[in-house]
């Protein structure tokens, strides 16, 4: 994991509230996943029509398209 920090105040006050906030975070040895590999979505799910009634009067619509990601070529 990374964390940056920034703020006002000197760099020793924020080093202690680092220190404070995330010393409790327990390092869990995850593995990320090679996201190359794996689609995002299985067969299973796509084409599917969904029905809803919406709560509120927007007029929106978001739409999602599942695009190749690979995360080695994401920087370039």
């Amino acid at each position: 994991m990374s964390l940056c920090v920034i703020g006002c105040e000197d760099v020793e006050t924020l080093e202690k509230w680092v220190v404070e906030k995330f010393s409790p975070v327990v390092n869990k040895e995850v593995v990320v996943p090679d996201l190359c590999e794996e689609k995002a979505f299985n067969p299973e799910h796509l084409g599917k029509i969904v029905k809803f009634v919406p709560v509120k009067d927007k007029d929106i619509m978001t739409i999602f398209y599942q695009l190749p990601y690979c995360q080695k070529d994401f920087k370039t």
